[in-house]
């Protein structure tokens, strides 16, 4: 017949016992501090993966904005339109009434655009 871990722990003498039934308390009671602590931890850890991708979304739309802005710094580079001239006449904005268009760099083509809201 098999014994149960309780048969064998009595038939250990009493200070045996106790030892055991101490060190058993202690390593639950270490086991309860180690999965309390790892809950805390997964916490700061998802804590942390949300202001990462919140940090990487906002690194994101910093580096489309720039690609926009090189884009049309350099249009050389990138072939997108950019302003190549502007009228003499500034609005109360100091916005110039017409702006002129080239399509693409090196292009022969330029397209005039005037201001059409009311003021």
């Amino acid at each position: 017949m098999n014994k149960t871990l309780e048969d064998k722990l009595s038939e250990l003498p009493e200070e045996q016992q106790e030892k055991i039934k101490k060190r058993a308390a202690e390593l639950i009671q270490e086991w309860e501090e180690y999965v309390e602590s790892m809950g805390s931890i997964m916490g700061t850890v998802e804590q942390m993966a949300d202001e990462m991708a919140q940090e990487l979304k906002r690194l994101v739309k910093k580096c489309d904005k720039q690609a926009t802005i090189l884009k049309h710094v350099f249009p050389e580079q990138s072939n997108s339109l950019f302003i190549c001239g502007q009228s003499e006449t500034i609005n109360n904005l100091g916005l110039p009434e017409n702006i002129l268009i080239c399509p693409k760099y090196g292009s022969d083509v330029i397209i005039s655009y005037k201001k059409d809201l009311k003021e």
